[in-house]
């Protein structure tokens, strides 16, 4: 009987040491996700106003969502993107240095029209308004 209790006393002081380090140093994730306050402003501001170089894309990063990235941060960066390919195209000619054979072009921007001020009210109610709350 000793020993079973032994057992089920050092059973249950491994999972309390466990789900203490879990607590305190997280999942071993390399960055925690932007949650609140002044973090989740400064995300936003640098997707917003970042750099659009070959550096700039390969480290933007995007907050974790239940079914993967956040949807309003990845279109928003994503309509940045199309905004600047389409801006460095005009400057060195566009269609004229396009091949011939080209895919026809995605409309997708275009039709995101709407789903952009959708975002964009996303984006003022879940990151601007929440905060303000908060400091209340």
């Amino acid at each position: 009987m000793f020993w079973l209790l032994s057992l089920v006393g050092a059973f249950l002081v491994g999972a309390l040491l466990v789900y203490l380090l879990g607590t305190v140093f997280g999942r071993g994730e390399a960055l925690p996700p932007v949650t609140a306050g002044n973090a989740k402003l400064q995300h936003w501001e640098n997707l917003e106003n970042g750099p659009l170089t070959a550096e700039g894309i390969r480290d933007a990063g995007f907050s974790l969502e239940i079914r993967g990235y956040n949807q309003a941060e990845v279109d928003f960066y994503i309509d940045r993107l199309a905004g600047r390919i389409k801006e460095l195209e005009q400057q060195v000619g566009g269609a004229a240095h396009a091949p011939e054979n080209h895919a026809p072009e995605n409309h997708a921007a275009e039709d995101s029209a709407a789903d952009t001020s959708i975002a964009e009210e996303y984006i003022a109610e879940e990151y601007i308004a929440e905060p303000r709350e908060q400091e209340r």
